[in-house]
């Protein structure tokens, strides 16, 4: 594992070296026995059977946002991300928000998908003056000239309105300056930015754009400060502004949509009505201002904001009507019966209400969730009046065993409402995974499916041995008898048949190995000294 190995050959030697050290331990286990009994082969192990299981499923769909509004939407088009499909699977809601805290027929919003935390940021835009020149005669000079910003579509066309000012008290203070042209009778465009630029300069260098005029909420005059660079006016928000913008934001209630931090404007460096030169001025620069008459370079912050984990309610009932079924209320025997289940995440969950399906050996990530013993999960018993209460009794049972198989589920965490008939899945904060919980391609949905049956296959790699028997008393009962299990130490069987040190990086992987083989190896030792 040590970077100084950096010779192909001498790697080839260490590899045949390690390549017989494991034909050694494989001769080893073959050939050490006691009167005739192997030790180490694996015969005496009886937890020593090596077999792969692989499981198929069929019926699988993905779950249904079944009210199919997406995250902060009134309405979503049928078909688009988010809104509800028609793949067949589980019925999805999200939690009831009224004051009673839900109940079993009733959801007021979509599923809640994943989303990630918004990086909070400055808004900062430019204002090109770019092209904006003008011809007057020799001397002439401008004053009282308005330069404004107006808060729209960044399209072209300037009103009467103006949202910057050079105070954040209410005054709304223009800011108007004066530009004289050159000798030869020229106003450039980096003459009426630096015309601006000093006014802004008089200043203090900044300006307070009055935000979230529109949305419902109240305007908030926002710091930002000016620099120039030739011809061009770069604004960037303050610290106070941000601030300021996140504060204004914070007190938005619902409905409330207002922008503290816009950067799209559109700008004029003559607005109002001007006489004489001025208004000849006007005349010329506002047919110049068609076509950039807009910020651009626009980067639009926002107030930070905490990531957003998916959530899911699966809510079930024993015969739901027309109405509760719109409402994404699931049936309990379309789902919670013998052989079928979920798959939540990467893992799936059978329920077993047979002792062929509980008995049969499934894949590593399929988990068993035991009903054998509940006898009233069926229509017939929920068609008795008498009966209503064991189904849910017995409903709330499944759940709960459900909730305890997918405890270490990686991907969610599942729990059950305390009426006990609905599953509450959340998306772990811990998940550090890939998969996609958004509602792009129905993300959410296709983590969380139903299946209608599944079926095994599998392969014995070996099978296990039997513990040797050692009698330590005077009578043959089982408290005079010990069990001794040897586990086997082939190098396949310890995990070493496979290292490598052809390269830096398989050496360093194979050191835990080794250590693993070693603690295995120690452990049988120990097994064998008691």
């Amino acid at each position: 594992a040590n970077g100084t190995y950096d010779n192909d050959t001498d790697r080839a030697a260490l590899q045949q070296e390690i390549d017989q050290l494991n034909s050694e331990i494989n001769r080893i286990a073959d050939s050490a026995n006691f009167n005739g009994i192997k030790l180490l082969d694996g015969s005496l192990d009886a937890d020593g059977r090596r077999a792969t299981t692989e499981t198929t499923f069929s019926g699988m769909a993905i779950g249904n946002n079944i009210l199919g509004y997406a995250t902060g939407t009134n309405t979503v088009t049928p078909g688009e991300f988010g809104s509800s499909n028609t793949k067949g699977g589980v019925m999805l809601t999200g939690a009831y928000s009224g004051a009673t805290g839900g109940t079993s027929g009733l959801s007021d919003q979509s599923v809640r998908y994943h989303k990630d935390a918004a990086t909070s940021g400055k808004t900062t835009f430019t204002v090109d003056l770019d092209g904006l020149n003008y011809t007057a005669g020799g001397g002439t000079g401008l004053s009282d000239l308005k330069f404004a910003l107006q808060a729209g579509d960044a399209t072209n066309g300037m009103g009467t309105g103006n949202h910057m000012f050079l105070d954040d008290d209410g005054t709304d203070t223009q800011l108007k300056y004066n530009v004289v042209a050159n000798g030869e009778g020229e106003i450039t465009s980096e003459d009426i930015a630096k015309a601006i630029m000093d006014k802004i300069d008089e200043n203090g260098g900044k300006v307070y754009i009055k935000a979230g005029q529109q949305g419902g909420g109240a305007a908030a005059y926002i710091e930002y400060t000016v620099t120039r660079e030739n011809d061009k006016l770069k604004f960037e928000m303050t610290d106070d502004g941000y601030n300021d913008a996140v504060a204004a934001e914070g007190k938005l209630t619902a409905g409330q949509s207002n922008n503290y931090f816009q950067g799209n404007f559109n700008f004029s460096v003559a607005q109002g009505t001007y006489t004489g030169n001025e208004a000849a001025f006007k005349t010329a620069i506002d047919d110049k201002l068609v076509g950039n008459s807009a910020t651009c370079e626009i980067n639009e912050g926002s107030s930070p904001a905490g990531t957003i984990y998916a959530q899911a309610y699966i809510r079930f009932d024993g015969d739901p009507q027309t109405a509760d079924a719109a409402k994404g209320v699931n049936k309990v025997t379309d789902f919670i019966t013998d052989g079928k289940g979920f798959k939540l995440g990467d893992e799936y969950y059978i329920f077993t209400g047979s002792d062929a399906t509980y008995n049969t050996e499934y894949a590593d990530n399929v988990h068993k969730v035991d009903i054998r013993d509940l006898e009233n999960l069926t229509d017939a018993k929920f068609a008795d009046n008498g009966t209503k209460q064991d189904f849910y009794d017995d409903l709330r049972v499944a759940l709960d065993r459900l909730s305890v198989a997918a405890k270490d589920n990686e991907m969610f965490d599942v729990q059950v409402e305390e009426r006990g008939t609905m599953l509450v899945i959340n998306e772990r904060t811990t998940y550090a995974g890939d998969a996609n919980l958004t509602e792009k391609d129905w993300g959410l949905e296709s983590m969380i499916q139903k299946f209608d049956s599944a079926s095994s296959k599998t392969t014995v790699q070996k099978e296990a041995g039997t513990a040797l028997t050692l009698q330590i008393g005077d009578t043959s009962e089982d408290f005079n008898q010990l069990k001794v299990n040897i586990g086997d130490i082939h190098a396949e069987a310890l995990g070493v048949d496979k290292v490598n040190v052809g390269n830096q990086q398989d050496a360093q992987a194979a050191i835990d190995v080794i250590k693993n083989a070693i603690n295995k190896v120690s452990s049988i030792r120990g097994t064998l000294g008691a």
